[in-house]
């Protein structure tokens, strides 16, 4: 594995940690839109840090992907902590936005991860990047109906 697979490998774990923390601090305002899904959605980050890592280090590039995860961790919480004010964050309509374009930045930086590991010929990491681009897809796919909910509900307020 070069050098740029496993920066790309450090962007998805970075997603993938931010995804996690993003639930963490959200979870009071998204419990009642989301059905309690939360607690599902949060095994499953943790499931794919695991996941991610134990790939890292059998390619032995854990340092590189850290590394990576670190810097593109800091710009995405960037990116969220200007999009979402503290007050926003008890807001489930400003989160479910923010939300979507959280995870469809995801879904394309697995699906880079999942081009590189097809020229590899790596069929783990095709495994892998196949089950982040699934989480991502329909954890959008739930956002997305879940807002329309918000949005009805708040059109009859």
């Amino acid at each position: 594995m070069n050098t740029y697979t496993a920066k790309k490998i450090g962007e998805v774990l970075a997603f993938t940690q931010v995804g996690n923390e993003t639930l963490v601090k959200g979870e009071i305002a998204l419990n009642p839109a989301l059905n309690e899904e939360v607690q599902q959605l949060l095994s499953e980050y943790k499931n794919h840090e695991t996941l991610i890592i134990e790939n890292a280090s059998a390619h032995n590039t854990l340092d590189a992907v850290n590394e990576k995860a670190e810097k593109t961790g800091a710009k995405i919480r960037k990116m969220r902590d200007l999009y979402l004010a503290e007050d926003d964050w008890m807001d489930a309509a400003e989160l479910h936005e923010w939300l979507g374009f959280f995870l469809g930045a995801a879904i394309v930086h697995w699906t880079l991860v999942k081009g590189a590991a097809e020229s590899l010929g790596d069929a783990k990491l095709i495994e892998l990047a196949e089950i982040g681009i699934h989480f991502h897809e329909n954890f959008l796919d739930t956002i997305a109906r879940s807002i329309k909910e918000i949005g009805r509900e708040s059109a009859q307020a």
